[in-house]
């Protein structure tokens, strides 16, 4: 769970770097489908 959790963040944090900050709100959407992933296992 956790290590999954992780490893996104990281990629979150890569495409912050490569795309700037335009892209932040699509992952923060992409991001909360993924909690609700988690919250189902």
């Amino acid at each position: 769970m956790y290590s999954v959790f992780l490893v996104y963040f990281i990629f979150l944090e890569q495409t912050i770097s490569e795309r700037g900050l335009n892209n932040v709100i699509i992952q923060l959407f992409i991001m909360d489908g993924l909690f609700e992933i988690i919250d189902r296992y």
